[in-house]
């Protein structure tokens, strides 16, 4: 027993609009010409599900940040997973690939890579010393 769950989105938003056309219609009445009703409907779908959001920042909450459209969001959730399938494969399958053009970079690279991490001491170094010696005076 095979089903097919090969669904058009475009015709499942266009039935789901119609049935809520027809529901608010009966709701409002016919107050509204029906250009302008479908109009206006359009436009909250479009609004609801495929607008940038505005919301809460997460870190100031005096503060807002721009989000993904719902759908974005929702379709970003479902596909992630099939990603990192699809990553994941791709890396099983280029495994030597990978770790050749890996070991090049770090061939190529080994002075900027040793540069950086004695900087990095350095750096941390010095910092550590001004820091003791703050704290030292404020005692």
């Amino acid at each position: 027993m095979s089903t097919d769950l090969t669904v058009k989105p475009i015709d499942v938003a266009k039935e789901f609009q119609d049935k809520m056309i027809d529901k608010l219609r009966k709701e409002i009445g016919e107050c509204l010409p029906d250009d302008v009703f479908k109009l206006l409907f359009a436009k909250a779908l479009d609004q609801l599900f495929f607008a940038e959001r505005t919301i809460p920042h997460p870190h100031r909450s005096y503060d807002t940040t721009k989000a993904p459209s719902w759908f974005l969001e929702e379709v970003g959730k479902i596909a992630t997973p099939l990603m990192r399938v699809k990553v994941e494969e791709f890396v099983t399958a280029n495994k030597e690939l990978i770790s050749k053009t890996i070991e090049d970079f770090l061939d190529t690279n080994k002075l900027t890579i040793l540069a950086v991490e004695v900087l990095t001491q350095s750096f941390s170094s010095s910092l550590r010393s001004m820091t003791q010696r703050l704290e030292s005076m404020s005692h």
